[in-house]
Parts: structure tokens; C-alpha cells; sequence
């Protein structure tokens, strides 16, 4: 299973009320149509889940950055804690084992 994020010399970020958010998506292709304005020069680049379950979860706490869960163009997504992203990849993956 795969995450994905927008890519060029480092990841795509929001910026709000003091807060690094990182966008994340399901699928390549939601990425892609989010590669606009400043993100236009991005390109989708996938991130192993496991990956993303043993290195960016606790780097993403340690630095206190927030997750966006699947914006598109006519959705904000959600906003939550790695800890919380961590919690339901886990609940998620659970139902497959």
C-alpha cells in the first residue's frame, strides 16, 4: 500500500496558524490535479506506508507538523495529528489482516 504527496526538491506544504501541514492523498491521481498554483512545479511521488508508519509518523510528531488527508480542488480535506493518522492507518489496516 502506498501514500502519496507532491515532490520536487522537498514535500509540499501548508502553512496555517503556525502549523507545517503535509498533503496526502490514496491515489496518484488526486495528487496530480493538485499540482497547481504553487504546487505546480510538484509532481506525485508515492510513499511506502510502511515507510510512512515507521520513519514520517515520528518525524512528523517530533516536529510538530499536522497531516491533510485527500484535498482536491473542491474539498479541504481534514486536517489531523500524525498520531491520529497513525491510529486509523492501523484500524484500517487491521480489517485486512
Amino acid at each position: 500500500m502506498k501514500l502519496w504527496g507532491l515532490f520536487e526538491v522537498g514535500w509540499a506544504t501548508l502553512q496555517a496558524e503556525n502549523s507545517t501541514i503535509v498533503p496526502l492523498w490514496p491515489e496518484e491521481c488526486f495528487a496530480k490535479i493538485c499540482a497547481t498554483n504553487e504546487w505546480s512545479n510538484l509532481e506525485p511521488q508515492h510513499i511506502d506506508l510502511q515507510d510512512f508508519i515507521d520513519k514520517w509518523i515520528p518525524g512528523l510528531e517530533g516536529d510538530n507538523h499536522l497531516c491533510l488527508i485527500f484535498p482536491t480542488p473542491s474539498d479541504q480535506g481534514m486536517i489531523i495529528t500524525p498520531h491520529s493518522l497513525h491510529h486509523d492507518l492501523k484500524r484500517e489496516l487491521s480489517q485486512y489482516e
